[in-house]
């Protein structure tokens, strides 16, 4: 049997494309659900796993990474950085975090899973009772899409498929992106060339690992207890889990005539006005303020110092620190990044008109979400004048600016300026 690991590994450097607009000032670990940062909840299930230090990767705005996650022991854990200066590729990033191994065996992480304690320890679990070389977290998913592959016999890894272009094999499984290593991958990191997308792949070293006969093994995850945050959709799915866990806590001021039901947590300094109605699950962040006369519907994350006018509706998004949506708003399945304002009377549908699933550009391309309830994604810095539209799908870049009255039906750049022409007819009187 191998004995037991301790440290980890997480890799938190990557730019997250694809999850842009809410990357562009923030790294994907930083991106908030359930009212904590998704490197909060990682280092959480790593200590409630029995890892003891982590040495986090960072690159992209990895200053934000390493100035809320300190040391490490607000989690009971000793915290070190490496830094990933040229973004190429997850063996590059294990081969800078490297040296500051202290182990002959170690956990590695990506830093964009939302995964509970239960995931973690299956594939330290099996590491120990294999006594091999390396095992792979394999998860069963119904939408494969975007996700790297493993092909099994058994318990025992064949061979690793990389984000395939074409359909996917049948029993492929995905690869969770948590691994238990030797320290010997690091040789077979070292000699690792690029792939045909000009990245050097930690899954072309265990490829090679497995071409060399070391044995890598596979453990099977919940997919109850594991999340990838590759697309925009996702956060609200991981802030939803999350939400579920969180339970009830109320140390704000709900003021007489508001009314919070269910497991929603207020938290210090935060005011529910009058005529407002919160139900949980429900996360309101320090120092928001709700109201008067209005509803936060479930699965819904208000950041810290978010004000939410009279007569609006929020309902299952997550509006992240500082933003404002002063009054007669609608805000349906969405993520707004910090510091927006919306005009009085802005909208953001979350349902089309013909009912069918909601398509949102990612990248280069068109993707179907699957959903017939989403709404927009909107970055940091935006503002709207009143009565603004948004259409469900649309990306908003941080800075944009929208003038009054316009309706959106396509994703606008950052720091655009959008403005619409209005046509008077004047009549005389009769």
């Amino acid at each position: 049997m191998a004995r037991a690991i301790r440290e980890a590994v997480i890799l938190a450097a990557g730019l997250g494309t694809r999850l842009l607009p809410l990357t562009e000032k923030r790294p994907k670990a930083m991106i908030p659900v359930g009212g904590r940062p998704l490197i909060d909840h990682l280092l959480s299930a790593l200590k409630g796993s029995g890892i003891g230090r982590a040495i986090v990767v960072v690159g992209h705005e990895g200053g934000k990474i390493s100035s809320f996650v300190g040391d490490g022991s607000r989690w009971g854990m000793k915290v070190e950085y490496a830094i990933q200066r040229n973004y190429s590729g997850t063996a590059d990033a294990l081969g800078v975090a490297g040296e500051s191994l202290r182990d002959d065996r170690f956990l590695l992480v990506y830093g964009d899973l939302f995964v509970g304690s239960g995931s973690i320890r299956s594939v330290l679990e099996a590491w120990e009772a294999s006594g091999g070389f390396a095992v792979v977290g394999a998860v069963e998913v119904s939408d494969r899409r975007d996700f790297g592959l493993l092909i099994a016999d058994g318990d025992s890894l064949v061979d690793l498929i990389e984000k395939p272009a074409g359909p996917t094999p049948e029993r492929a499984l995905v690869n969770a992106g948590i691994f238990a290593f030797s320290s010997d991958i690091l040789k077979l990191v070292s000699r690792t060339g690029p792939s045909e997308r000009g990245e050097l792949e930690l899954t072309d070293s265990i490829k090679m690992a497995i071409g060399e006969g070391h044995e890598v093994k596979i453990s099977r995850l919940d997919e109850s207890d594991w999340m990838d945050l590759g697309r925009p959709w996702d956060v609200l799915e991981a802030n939803r889990r999350a939400l579920s866990k969180a339970g009830r806590r109320i140390e704000g001021e709900i003021e007489r005539g508001a009314e919070v039901i269910g497991d929603v947590i207020v938290s210090k300094g935060t005011v529910v006005k009058s005529g407002s109605y919160v139900e949980g699950p429900a996360f309101l962040g320090e120092g928001a303020v709700v109201g008067p006369n209005s509803r936060i519907r479930p699965y819904t994350s208000i950041g810290e110092g978010v004000r939410v006018g009279n007569f609006c509706e929020v309902k299952n998004s997550v509006v992240q620190r500082g933003t404002k949506i002063p009054h007669l708003s609608y805000l349906g399945d969405s993520i707004v990044g910090e510091d927006c304002n919306f005009g009085a009377g802005t909208i953001v549908a979350n349902l089309r008109l013909d009912s069918g699933t909601i398509r949102m550009r990612i990248k280069d391309r068109m993707v179907d979400t699957g959903l017939r309830k989403f709404g927009a994604v909107i970055g940091d810095g935006v503002k709207t004048g009143i009565n603004v539209s948004i259409m469900p799908g649309v990306k908003i870049g941080g800075g944009a600016l929208i003038g009054p009255g316009c309706v959106i039906y396509s994703d606008v750049e950052p720091g655009a300026r959008i403005f619409c022409r209005q046509e008077l007819i004047v009549k005389p009187p009769e």
